[in-house]
């Protein structure tokens, strides 16, 4: 029933036969007889493959062309002690198609396999007649949030002691961020009493006369009736990333410093 339906005729491509294991040569070779053995044999896979390693000249690119890339074991390791052997996949199970096969391509031309894109992408027409693209410096095409532009022009460098300042802060209550670290600020190892290192008063000063100058640019101000009430103890500590972390906000004392 077979031989009525089937002509053999003589192969486009070299066609390597996983019943025989070996290259098909013949012009009748792929009759109804050998389709029946294709069905009731063992597959020679390993046989065709060393046949194609041994046959096909280098560089060599096994292009697996099905619905998962299901032979990719094996196939890797039959060519494990092969040098310019390549294997690329066309679909993968759960992967999109589309993309599957397009990274296919994409895999094929980086071996310099010769790919007919224009399957891929058919030409089209180019326009010739557009205007020229003069740029507009005069409009503005960057929406930037003002957190992002205070964070890439600060007028202000950290300082040792105050820190940065706090750009998620506004105008009327400004803020600033410090993570003190002895190791960064070794003079306050100086200040002990007690066997306690404290965070002098003179820097909770220095710190106000700093964000006084950030505000106003001004470095001229009085203090009066001053009171720290609760003392800043440092800890020292083997840590690369321990500090001490503190905010400063500018209350309503450091406009009364103003005044």
């Amino acid at each position: 029933m077979l031989a009525k339906k089937i002509n053999a005729r003589e192969t486009q491509v070299p066609f390597f036969s996983s019943v025989t294991g070996k290259l098909v040569k013949e012009d009748g070779e792929l009759s109804a007889s050998y389709w029946i053995n294709n069905l009731v044999s063992p597959v020679l896979f390993r046989g065709a493959v060393e046949d194609a390693l041994a046959t096909i000249p280098s560089p060599k690119t096994f292009l697996e062309i099905g619905p998962h890339s299901a032979l990719a074991g094996p196939i890797r390791q039959i060519m494990r002690d092969e040098k310019g052997v390549d294997y690329v996949p066309t679909l993968i199970r759960n992967g999109d198609a589309m993309s599957d096969l397009l990274n296919t391509a994409g895999q094929l031309w980086l071996r310099k396999v010769e790919v007919d894109f224009s399957s891929i992408t058919p030409d089209g027409q180019t326009l010739t007649n557009l205007p020229s693209y003069p740029w507009n410096y005069q409009n503005r095409y960057w929406a930037e949030s003002r957190l992002s532009r205070d964070w890439r022009l600060r007028n202000f460098l950290p300082h040792d002691l105050l820190g940065t300042r706090v750009v998620q802060s506004t105008d009327i209550n400004p803020s600033w961020r410090k993570m003190l670290k002895l190791d960064n600020e070794q003079w306050l190892r100086d200040h002990e009493i007690a066997q306690d290192i404290l965070f002098p008063a003179a820097a909770f000063i220095a710190m106000i006369g700093e964000a006084i100058r950030q505000l106003s640019g001004s470095s001229k101000y009085t203090l009066r009736r001053v009171s720290i009430t609760t003392a800043l103890v440092l800890q020292e500590d083997n840590s690369s990333v321990s500090g001490v972390p503190y905010q400063i906000s500018c209350f309503s004392c450091f406009i009364y410093f103003l005044c």
